[in-house]
């Protein structure tokens, strides 16, 4: 008798049970839809490896605003950067990175301030492409000459502040390290020119985010004093 009571309340607790996991689910996605936003930036970028071009760039990404409460929590980033690559100080070649990137980060919030760090990793697609004027850089006018790139691990440290004009409008600033080094390669007729550009760098950057979706919260009821 007494096990028969126990499966029967099992039974009956298990669609309860997942209810709440379904509930909880559904608010956790919700929060993170709610959250996400479009990223413009504009910065200055300075690689490390004297044969990338430096100079301004334009990134586009799409991320999740800072939580409300601040504290730790689990960025998730889809971001897209290109760097110029150089030969004999002479633009010949495009790689063009999308990068997929999550991780930890700490935030602290103060009224419509947001100041935080963040240590992300991920992978990078990387697409290359040749300048016209690639073959005479390489000493080799009027032939073939190629270019491949292979796809990459990234690391990206960073430290960042934004400042929300509005509830769905926010001003951003960061400072980031990103290490990525794709195997880029260049064929010609006399031969491969392999791995001698490496595209990670450093970037000051400053830019707006837009949260489309992001809900003013809800007011608390008036109080009402007690009766006398």
């Amino acid at each position: 008798m007494h096990t028969a009571f126990v499966f029967a309340a099992l039974v009956l607790t298990l669609p309860i049970e997942a209810r709440a996991q379904q509930q909880f689910l559904h608010d956790k996605v919700a929060n993170a839809i709610r959250r996400i936003g479009v990223h413009v930036n504009a910065g200055i970028r300075n690689p490390l490896d004297d044969d990338i071009e430096a100079g301004r760039t334009v990134d586009l990404s799409v991320g999740l605003s800072p939580s409300r409460t601040g504290g730790w929590s689990i960025p998730l980033n889809v971001s897209w950067t290109s760097s110029r690559l150089q030969f004999n100080d002479t633009h010949f070649g495009t790689v063009r990175s999308y990068l997929l990137l999550s991780g930890v980060s700490y935030s602290v919030r103060r009224d419509r301030w947001s100041v935080g760090a963040a240590l992300e990793g991920g992978f990078a697609l990387n697409r290359s492409k040749l300048e016209l004027t690639a073959p005479a850089v390489f000493g080799l006018p009027g032939t073939v000459v190629s270019i491949d790139s292979d796809n990459s691990v990234v690391v990206r440290p960073q430290v960042r502040a934004e400042y929300f004009l509005t509830r769905k409008i926010s001003l951003r600033t960061s400072l980031k390290y990103v290490y990525t080094q794709p195997d880029v390669v260049i064929t010609t007729l006399n031969g491969r020119v392999p791995g001698r550009w490496n595209t990670h760098y450093v970037s000051l950057n400053m830019g707006v985010g837009i949260y489309p979706f992001r809900k003013v919260p809800a007011e608390a009821p008036p109080t009402v004093p007690p009766p006398d």
